[in-house]
């Protein structure tokens, strides 16, 4: 690198006037990493350099580059002041492309900030130009940013995006962009609860990276694989994968990604019960995530917090951070409806049982009115936390029980299958060509086909009786005490009714019907092996012509 500078500085001494503002720029990149000022100090050079000459492409590439810097360090208030002075110098050039790459650059920055709103207003402008001039990297870039933005309230987009950015990159030969898209991929199913799609997506990713030699990139698929294992609860070889990715990110210094891990690594403790090692790494985490002001990242602490102290059983404090989490989530999702209006509506619950019952006033109370208010929070808190366990467990959209929880229930089936040899069915159930309700009616047809064959099957099943959703248009019913046999019955009530069932959208008929995989669990089988032969019958049934029930062999 010495030699590089070295070289730079010389070149800087002889350079035509015309080609200072480039060169003071690649001095400026060299130090990016190293030192935050001197980066800093070349890239204002090269921006006074450029409005001496009054060369406007020079100054939007030196303002571009400004606010870049301040982006790396976690300054997200100057790098929006020079991302918006940067975009304004493009629009009076009239330069398509970087108007677009500013919107995207603006846009980023907001995704940062948690303001999803803007984010998607400029990421959705972004796109309309990339795809006006046919910019296919740009397109992909922007795909991207917008699943980063639809994670947070609607999966079904999300997915989309990323495997549509996915697609393009591989059309494009976009080898670090393809890293990326898988990794997001992997990230994605791992937050769905998919953890085999998720380690399979998460391997290719890190082996993309290897190649490149990404060492942040590496450590972002580490992450996402500690993370399936966090959830599986195989906790030491989830804090294996956490601190090799720890180590990588303390060398490239990525604040925000540092603050993620410092707190998936305190949660991994807590479950531990190393509470010393817990308070200390979700410690870390706040103080970065305050630093550079992701609500997001403050918001996952206070809830950490909470639930560590609640461990501990200092309740008082357990529902300070609580009441914090609630406060801090809805300032991020004040514009957000359907999947929040349940978390503010337990915010409410608790806020109103404060202003009922004064929080703990001991120094104005006797000790034993002090014990029974202590009981009461303590009771409420309790409450509260069941109400988050019911929505971790909880689809949004159908209400049903989703992955975790149905795989929670079929695992109870399968414990006393094995201590009585109670027989049980899974059903793996499809809705056929869903992907025409959303292309021919919106995606708001597909929310509505989904609702509604959800409630369909729910009404139609036994109280012992459960339905999940499994993922996208596919939905799971398990049945306890049933025979294969019975089973079958069971599903092929459900497909004839859903054929008959008369549902309107906006005063349009749709047609629905579904396609059903049915298998029974048998001694010595796992129960990822029953899923997938139901999932094998499903297919069958797929390939005889859909709306028909498929036995496993």
């Amino acid at each position: 690198m010495n030699n590089n500078l070295k070289y730079l500085k010389n070149k800087l001494k002889n350079v035509s006037e015309n080609k200072k503002v480039s060169v003071l720029i690649e001095l400026s990149k060299k130090h990016s990493s190293k030192s935050f000022e001197k980066s800093l100090s070349y890239a204002n050079k090269a921006l006074q350099w450029a409005q001496q000459t009054e060369n406007k492409k020079d100054i939007a590439n030196s303002l571009t580059h400004i606010s870049d810097i301040y982006f790396s360090f976690n300054n997200y208030a100057n790098a929006m002041e020079f991302y918006t002075k940067s975009l304004r110098v493009w629009e009076e050039l009239n330069d398509k492309k970087n108007i677009a790459d500013s919107l995207n650059d603006i846009g980023t920055v907001y995704l940062y900030l948690d303001d999803y709103k803007n984010a998607l207003d400029f990421f959705l402008k972004a796109l309309n130009i990339f795809e006006k001039i046919n910019e296919k990297k740009g397109i992909a870039d922007t795909l991207h940013n917008l699943g980063n933005v639809y994670w947070h309230f609607n999966h079904d987009k999300t997915l989309e995006c990323y495997i549509k950015a996915l697609r393009i990159r591989k059309q494009i030969k976009d080898e670090s962009g393809i890293a990326i898209s898988l990794n997001n991929i992997a990230a994605f199913y791992g937050k769905i609860g998919d953890y085999k799609k998720s380690l399979r997506y998460s391997k290719k990713s890190v082996k993309k990276k290897e190649e490149l030699g990404n060492k942040e990139g590496i450590s972002s698929s580490l992450n996402n694989i500690g993370f399936v294992y966090y959830n599986l609860s195989k906790y030491k070889i989830a804090l294996k994968y956490f601190l090799k990715a720890l180590d990588i990110k303390c060398k490239v210094k990525n604040n925000y990604s540092l603050s993620n891990l410092f707190s998936n690594i305190g949660n991994v403790y807590m479950k531990l019960n190393n509470f010393n090692k817990s308070f200390y790494y979700l410690d870390q985490g706040l103080k970065l995530a305050n630093k550079i002001g992701a609500k997001n990242l403050v918001q996952d602490s206070y809830k950490s917090f909470s639930e560590l102290l609640y461990k501990k059983n200092d309740y008082k404090k357990a529902f300070k951070y609580y009441k914090l989490c609630s406060e801090i989530k809805d300032s991020i999702f004040s514009e957000e409806t359907t999947r929040k209006i349940t978390q503010l509506q337990i915010k409410n619950q608790i806020e109103n049982k404060e202003k009922e019952n004064e929080i703990y006033r001991l120094k104005n109370v006797e000790l034993a009115n002090a014990n029974v208010e202590i009981m009461k929070k303590n009771k409420e808190l309790t409450e509260a936390y069941k109400q988050l366990e019911f929505l971790a467990r909880t689809d949004p959209l159908t209400k049903l029980s989703n992955r975790r929880d149905i795989l929670d229930k079929i695992e109870y089936e399968k414990k006393r299958f094995k201590r009585k040899l109670i027989p049980f069915t899974l059903i793996l159930v499809d809705i056929d060509d869903f992907k025409h309700f959303n292309d021919k009616y919106g995606h708001d047809c597909g929310d509505f086909v989904l609702i509604n064959s959800a409630d369909l099957m729910k009404s139609m099943l036994r109280e012992q009786d459960s339905v999940g959703r499994w993922g996208g248009e596919e939905f799971i019913l398990l049945l306890p005490e049933t025979s294969l046999k019975r089973g079958k019955q069971v599903a092929e009530i459900i497909r004839k009714k859903v054929e008959q069932n008369k549902c309107f959208f906006n005063n349009i008929k749709l047609s629905i019907t579904m396609t059903f995989g049915v298998t029974s669990y048998r001694k010595n089988l796992n129960i990822d092996e029953c899923i997938k032969k139901a999932d094998e019958a499903l297919y069958v049934g797929k390939k005889k012509g859909k709306n028909c029930v498929c036995l496993s062999e």
